[in-house]
């Protein structure tokens, strides 16, 4: 069961884990993307408005299928350059007219679009004679009124005509004024003159590529990311479920250990009851001693019972917190708890003095503060040895109430002092079955102090013995717990 329950904390921590780290890499995909769109579409706009200034680095990145082979950065001229089929054109002069053309349509590269308050990061205005860079890979074409290309602008783009041709083409079939030619993996916007058309493409497969990456870094981080995550998740189980862990354990030692005390009385029952069927000629005055037998191991079973019983119901008032407490003295309390065990001592061979200051109070349950002392001091009793000796006293250390039961005898081992208050546990096994225990006295002074809001220790070494310490809040500081109201 604990085995499950941790495979399930587990699987639900990372099944979280996971939807966070989805929607926190999808939104930085979508985030980039965006930002690369945008990137693309000032580009554009930018080689759109200027098509005779824009001047290109060159750039790694190249659209497969439409740009050919980018040429060296030794061949980019601001001055001139050579298209595929080995024409030349003189850049300064088409630059001047481009120049002119565009200042008298209004698209000039000092005319920028209004709302713009500077430069994108995409645009570096840098060059004296007023052109543009821009590190998107970007190309122009300019159309007269016929749709026929005029000029073909773009530094770092080696295009073939048929290639140019294809993109003009699908471009004005779209009938759109941007738009994707996605077999072409080009961006393109068209700006419409009076007297010319200029169309823009832009590079689409460094958005590709980048998307990629980030796709790729996303993925090798979210599994480290999850692998991290799982090693943590294992760690916390074990620590999250080992309170429950430790107690289904000690549930199940507590069965194990109930249906052993059980089955000892039971067993001596049935082999007594066995004989005297085995008699049944006889009297019962000839049988007595088995009927005897009988009668003690019922009431060893009827007292085991309800201790068993007692600490059910003491766990369940933890947890509902319904018990009636009322203020009581606890001085007149342990006096007339101390009385009955004065013959008893003596038959022992055992001392017992007490110090009890008067005038003390508590706020409890006074059955069961009489039980308390009632263990505490039998158990004293049954271990002090003889001649023994044990000390009762009863005062108030600063704002709390000490209740102390100190023996002498035999010290209780180190290695057992942690376990004293469990169930069924003997520190002297041989000891105990000869003193009729089961090992839950102390279970039931520590619930009995547990549901007092109390603490309740215990110390032994072989030169001072052992005592039992039990703090309680006096009755000013505890409150009086009464049922809800119905």
């Amino acid at each position: 069961m604990i085995r499950k329950l941790r495979r399930k904390f587990v699987l639900v921590n990372m099944l979280l884990i996971s939807l966070v780290l989805i929607m926190v890499f999808a939104i930085l995909l979508i985030t980039s993307y965006q930002s690369n769109v945008r990137k693309s579409t000032e580009a554009l706009h930018q080689a759109a408005s200027s098509p005779g200034l824009m001047q290109l680095p060159i750039l790694d990145r190249q659209p497969s299928g439409a740009m050919g082979n980018t040429p060296s950065g030794n061949d980019i001229e601001t001055g001139s350059s050579e298209d595929s089929n080995g024409k030349s054109d003189s850049s300064g002069s088409s630059s001047a007219s481009d120049a002119g053309d565009a200042s008298k349509n209004g698209t000039g590269a000092d005319n920028k679009p209004s709302g713009d308050s500077g430069k994108s990061d995409t645009f570096q205005n840098d060059d004296a004679d007023g052109q543009f860079t821009t590190i998107i890979p970007v190309f122009s074409v300019i159309l007269d009124s016929s749709n026929q290309v005029t000029q073909e602008t773009g530094g770092n783009v080696d295009m073939s005509d048929e290639m140019v041709s294809s993109a003009v083409s699908e471009a004005l079939a779209t009938g759109k004024k941007d738009g994707l030619l996605s077999d072409l993996n080009l961006r393109f916007t068209i700006s419409n003159g009076p007297t010319q058309t200029v169309i823009a493409f832009a590079d689409q497969t460094w958005e590709l590529d980048a998307m990629r990456d980030l796709i790729l870094s996303s993925l090798l981080v979210g599994g480290i990311a999850l692998f991290c995550f799982f090693c943590i998740s294992v760690f916390l189980s074990g620590i999250s479920v080992h309170p429950v862990d430790e107690a289904w354990r000690r549930q199940q030692q507590f069965l194990a250990d109930a249906s052993h005390e059980l089955k000892t009385p039971l067993t001596v029952i049935l082999a007594d009851t066995n004989i005297l069927l085995t008699h049944q000629e006889d009297t019962i005055a000839r049988q007595v001693k088995w009927v005897e037998y009988i009668q003690n191991e019922a009431e060893r079973m009827k007292q085991l019972v309800q201790d068993m019983l007692f600490l059910a119901k003491g766990d369940a008032a933890k947890l509902d917190n319904h018990l009636t407490h009322t203020t009581l003295c606890l001085t007149d309390l342990m006096w007339s708890s101390l009385l009955p065990f004065e013959s008893v001592a003596f038959e022992q061979g055992v001392s017992l003095d007490a110090d009890i200051s008067p005038g003390l109070h508590i706020c409890g349950n006074e059955n069961q503060l009489q039980r308390l002392v009632i263990i505490l001091v039998d158990n004293a009793c049954k271990y002090a040895g003889k001649p023994g000796a044990v000390k009762v006293s009863l005062k108030r250390a600063q704002d709390k109430i000490s209740l102390s039961v100190h023996n002498t005898g035999e010290p209780i081992p180190p290695e057992r002092l942690p376990h004293v208050f469990e169930r069924f546990f003997r520190a002297d096994t041989a000891r105990t079955r000869e003193t009729g225990g089961y090992g839950l006295g102390l279970a039931i002074a520590q619930s009995i102090v547990d549901t007092h809001r109390g603490k309740i220790f215990v110390e032994s070494t072989q030169e001072s013995g052992t005592t039992f310490t039990v703090l309680f809040p006096e009755s000013k500081e505890i409150k009086k717990m009464e049922p809800p109201a119905s």
